[in-house]
């Protein structure tokens, strides 16, 4: 069985502003994190980022259109996002998300995207719809069931 760990959480409560870190975060089921301004429902509840690729974006800040722009809620460390599917259901505390079908776009005037420059947020981002509510915490376990 797979399985990473959440290394990092944050929410976004307003338009604008700077993330908040925090050690957990309330999953609403088919809805989103509790206070993040993203919880809206719909395929992208929750934005998942391998840690990997979320180190790359934070040694390369200057490189891609949208690393300013873009918002992760839980930073993952070992899993392997390359072998997730859409449907593929995954588990922390109760707490379960399915790996939804959307998949990271990217900006087609990123001067990564236009001369086609590998960018680690491509392949290293998932988004997740809540099937089941409850708490997630940092340093803990999250399996691919």
């Amino acid at each position: 069985m797979a399985s990473g760990i959440i290394k990092q959480i944050f929410l976004f409560p307003e338009k604008g502003q700077p993330g908040i870190e925090s050690s957990c975060a309330i999953c609403i089921k088919n809805i989103g994190i509790q206070g993040d301004r993203f919880a809206k429902g719909g395929p992208k509840q929750v934005t998942a980022v391998d840690s990997k690729a979320w180190n790359w974006v934070h040694t390369h800040p200057n490189t891609g259109l949208c690393f300013k722009k873009f918002k992760a809620n839980i930073v993952i460390d070992g899993l392997d996002f390359s072998s997730l599917q859409a449907g593929d259901i995954l588990s922390c505390h109760g707490v379960s998300f399915e790996v939804s079908p959307e998949e990271k776009e990217c900006f087609p005037d990123c001067i990564l995207a236009s001369k086609e420059i590998f960018c680690s947020l491509k392949s290293g981002v998932i988004y997740l719809k809540i099937l089941d509510s409850g708490e997630i915490q940092t340093n803990s376990s999250i399996v691919v069931l």
